[in-house]
Parts: C-alpha cells; sequence; structure tokens
C-alpha cells in the first residue's frame, strides 16, 4: 500500500474498528496493533492511553494489545514511558498487562534508570505471579544495557536478588537476559552454570551459549 492509500484508507478504517465496541476483542485488539504498524507516530497515543488506563472498562485483551502497541510504536518519549510504568507499578492492574507493558518497554530499549528500578522492584519475592518476574528479565534482556550487566552477573553467581533466593526458573530467565544482551563478561558466569542442579537454567544457559 502507498502511504497515501494508507492515510486515507487503512488508518480510518482500523480507527473505525477500534472505535466499535461490537466487534469482538480480538478483532479490536488487532487492529490496536496494525495501526501502531501502519502509523508509528504519536498522533494516536492518547487513543492507546485512553483503552490501557486502568480507569478504562474495555475488555483486558484490548488494553493489553494497545500496551504492546505503544512498544510497537517506538515513540521513545518521557510521555510513554511513564505510562507503562505506571502500569508496570500498579499491582491492581491485571498481572498480563503489567506483563505487556513491561516487554513494551523491552521493545523501546528504554534505559533510563527509573525503568531499571521499576523492573528490579519485581524481582524480590512479592508479586504473587511468577510471569512478573520473568517478564521483567525478559524485558532487562531485551533493552539490552550492558552497564547493568555486572549486577545481573551477581545476581546469578549469588543466586540472589537481595534477600530474595532466585528460584531455579528465575536464574534461567537471568541466563536469557545476560544471553540477549551478548557481553562478554557474562560469558563464564554462564557457562558455570552448566555445572549446577537448576534444569531450567542449564537448558538457558545451552541456548544462551
Amino acid at each position: 500500500a502507498t502511504p497515501e492509500m494508507i492515510q486515507q484508507r487503512i488508518v480510518p478504517a482500523l480507527l473505525a474498528v477500534i472505535d466499535n465496541r461490537k466487534i469482538h476483542e480480538d478483532i479490536r485488539g488487532g487492529a490496536l496493533i496494525a495501526l501502531a504498524r501502519a502509523e508509528p507516530t504519536k498522533k494516536h497515543l492518547d487513543r492507546y492511553f485512553l483503552v490501557a488506563s486502568p480507569e478504562s472498562d474495555e475488555h483486558n485483551l484490548v488494553k493489553e494489545s494497545a500496551i504492546i502497541a505503544l512498544g510497537i510504536l517506538q515513540v521513545k518519549d518521557a510521555e510513554v514511558r511513564e505510562f507503562l510504568l505506571g502500569i508496570v507499578t500498579n499491582r491492581n492492574y491485571p498481572m498480563r498487562g503489567r506483563c505487556f507493558a513491561m516487554l513494551s518497554l523491552g521493545l523501546l530499549k528504554d534505559k533510563h534508570e527509573d525503568v531499571h528500578k521499576a523492573l528490579e522492584a519485581r524481582l524480590d519475592d512479592s508479586e504473587v505471579h511468577v510471569d512478573v518476574p520473568v517478564c521483567a528479565l525478559l524485558a532487562m534482556g531485551l533493552i539490552g544495557d550492558e552497564s547493568k550487566v555486572p549486577q545481573m552477573v551477581s545476581w546469578l553467581e549469588s543466586g540472589s536478588i537481595g534477600k530474595n533466593k532466585l528460584s531455579d526458573l528465575e536464574r534461567a530467565w537471568v541466563v536469557t537476559a545476560l544471553g540477549k544482551i551478548g557481553h562478554p563478561d557474562a560469558l563464564k558466569p554462564i557457562q558455570k552454570t552448566l555445572r549446577g542442579k537448576g534444569r531450567y537454567t542449564r537448558r538457558s544457559a545451552v541456548i544462551a551459549l
């Protein structure tokens, strides 16, 4: 499609689908993601924010689609960051939406210190669902901040983050995140885990290497 066709036909059609609550949530969610791909600008930020806000009465699937669309959109500014962090840190927000917000921050490769602090705070063993710390570690890997490698290596080698002793699954995702970042300082620590007992950690190490 030409740029003119996208603006004149495709974008208006997607907006009509998004705004029509009689249409199934799967289709409306897909339209939100398609809109982010068709028009990757700040023009429709307010629409994504409105759909995904904690006060929204939208179906969770539609909310999740709006959240991940913010990562696909690749608008890298403070407004998007603060909105996503508000979801990440809101324990009353549905778990899947919080995970999608972390993944969007990962897709944005947002290396702001507030992002790292929010993700690290998900690793203190206070989260109810295991998917939350897993998504936080996955987001760290996607962000790819090499300055955080020494800290992450210390988590791997000590098997803990602060007072929180990491499970085999959590250590596996630390390995995955380090493998995604790909810094050479993580090579030997990852290799050492191959001699450990954790099945998930060993498997992740093999893949990372």
